[in-house]
């Protein structure tokens, strides 16, 4: 029966290719359709592509507007199907000239309004998937104008009916404003193009983040009454589209962390989203935290996926939350008799987020992502501990064992770093040396830079360390412009992280000078991504000069 139905749908399917502009005497029932295709996964983009076309010629010879569900069932079936058609730009602009009709938003069901922001956000970021998320052509351009005259209105119809608006429709809504960059102001521009996510193009910044700002004000206020209505996923979702839009609301963060500590059960994407969400923000509570993290599993398998789990570690590195046992998986420097047990280590959510970390990471690195892979080894250092085994792994994964005979073209026999970014190498690097430093804490014999070295042998021993280093200096040389492609705080965390280990590279250093010393010396109103800040102006100095390489110029310049 499956079977039949499903030959029959794809009958139905192949048909609407052959319709033309007569088809459009009842869009509803070509909507019904649609939505029954898309429910069904039985969508291709030949029979999408003319019912795109079907819609907007329906639209332009209409005399009467469309019935709302027309539209909104229509954009959610083709962001369902993840299908982006060639009359998408026209049928989004057709309904920014709708939504310009006081009275026809209010016809409007509450769902109707959420389905329309969440079926916009996902065909506005499947963009981003072709590599067109951000300056596009000037089609593209202009449809980022119609969808935010389109979520002005849908903001301003939140703001007036937020108590109608179910827990699905509004943690939805709001995931929809939240990935689109929508109301993310200007001073958050900047950093979330450094994070590669999807920015509409508005006409009015300042105009879009205070109607933003007020829209998720009236959602807290509203939400706060009734979290207890919300699912697990509905909370992260929100928490998630006001974190993608950086903007802070501590009561309403607090509410969802007290909400699902009362939940019997959380899924491991619960987890990482929420407390993704927590620390972008900066809402570092450590008890809220903890309380999440209680409901981790470490004995069902899949229960992290990784970027899920390693969005953990990053939230509990940025957060400073501290775990009970920092010094359990430091085999280097730490007795036996000094470990505790797994039942002692179980009893802290905290400890035992770490090892489920290390566990999933040593288990199936090949799934990780560079960034995932950063992510983890930066949390483990930033959270002060340390994991040897953890960090030798990755780095024979990333450059070979040194066991391995390395052809004298090549410089590793691993995968490389060749798919990392600047930041991702830079705090690689970073989390490789704060590691060595973080020996000094957990031996009673060595302190300083005695302690650095000497877990550099121990550890990983100096051989992989300096293949790891070597590899990263020759990507960054090789793939980065002579470094104007790294941030400052990218130059910072690489340099100090050599210095720290007491490597140097001598063409390296040159080009961190130079880059130094144009950036220092150029005009004010340069991306703050290029402004060196205090605390990286003191990690150049102190590496330049731990390294026998600081210059006048150097000096002079910071005069």
């Amino acid at each position: 029966l499956s079977l039949l139905a499903a030959q029959l749908m794809d009958t139905v399917t192949y048909s609407f290719a052959e319709l033309d502009e007569k088809g459009t005497e009842n869009l509803q029932e070509i909507v019904n359709a649609i939505w029954s295709i898309s429910t069904a996964q039985r969508s291709n983009a030949l029979t999408f592509d003319q019912i795109s076309s079907i819609c907007v010629a329906f639209f332009e010879k209409k005399t009467t507007l469309p019935k709302p569900q027309e539209l909104s069932i229509t954009l959610w079936s083709f962001a369902n199907s993840k299908r982006v058609t060639g009359s998408q730009s026209k049928i989004l602009e057709h309904l920014s000239i709708f939504l310009e009709d006081p009275e026809w938003i209010k016809t409007f069901k509450t769902q109707e309004l959420a389905n329309t922001a969440w079926g916009i956000s996902i065909l506005i970021n499947l963009r981003r998937e072709s590599g067109e998320a951000n300056n596009g052509t000037l089609e593209q351009k202009k449809e980022d104008l119609s969808v935010c005259k389109i979520l002005r209105h849908l903001a301003r119809a939140m703001i007036e009916r937020c108590d109608e608006y179910k827990p699905q429709e509004m943690s939805n809504t709001v995931y929809a404003f939240g990935i689109l960059g929508f109301g993310i102001g200007a001073n958050n521009m900047e950093r979330k193009i450094s994070n590669d996510y999807v920015i509409l193009m508005s006409d009015d910044v300042d105009g879009d983040e205070n109607l933003v700002n007020q829209m998720l004000t009236r959602v807290e206020n509203s939400a706060i009454q009734r979290l207890s209505s919300f699912k697990a996923q509905e909370l992260n979702n929100l928490a998630y589209g006001c974190a993608r839009i950086y903007k802070q609301q501590p009561d309403l963060f607090q509410g969802i962390a007290d909400e699902l500590l009362k939940r019997n059960r959380i899924q491991g994407q619960d987890i990482s989203a929420t407390l993704w969400s927590f620390a972008t923000t900066e809402f570092f509570d450590p008890v809220a935290f903890t309380n999440i993290l209680s409901h981790a599993r470490i004995d069902a398998r899949n229960y992290f996926k990784p970027q899920e789990i390693s969005n953990v570690i990053w939230a509990i590195g940025t957060a400073g939350v501290k775990p009970k046992y920092p010094k359990v998986f430091d085999t280097s420097f730490i007795s036996k008799d000094e470990q505790h047990t797994f039942k002692e280590i179980s009893q802290d959510p905290v400890t035992l987020a770490f090892a489920i970390s290390a566990k999933e990471l040593l288990h199936r690195i090949q799934e990780y992502k560079p960034q995932e892979i950063k992510d983890t080894l930066w949390g483990f250092s930033k959270a002060g501990v340390r994991h040897p085994l953890l960090f030798k792994s990755v780095a024979e994964y990333l450059v070979g064992p040194v066991t391995d005979e390395v052809p004298k073209s090549q410089l590793h026999t691993g995968i490389g770093l060749d798919h990392f970014s600047p930041q991702e190498i830079g705090n690689l690097c970073w989390a490789f040396a704060k590691q060595a430093q973080l020996a000094s804490l957990n031996s009673d014999y060595f302190s300083g830079r005695t302690a650095v070295y000497c877990s550099m042998t121990v550890d990983s021993g100096e051989t992989l360390l300096k293949r790891l280093i070597n590899c990263a200096v020759e990507v960054e040389l090789e793939k980065f412009e002579d470094l104007s492609r790294l941030s400052t705080i990218d130059l910072s965390n690489t340099l100090w992280s050599f210095a720290t280990l007491g490597f140097r590279f001598d063409k390296f250093i040159a080009l961190v000078i130079k880059q130094f010393l144009s950036r220092c010396q150029s005009s004010s109103d340069q991306p703050s991504r290029n402004i060196f800040l205090g605390q990286e102006i003191t990690n150049i100095l102190w590496s330049l000069a731990t390294l026998n390489a600081i210059t006048p110029e150097v000096i002079d310049t910071i005069e």
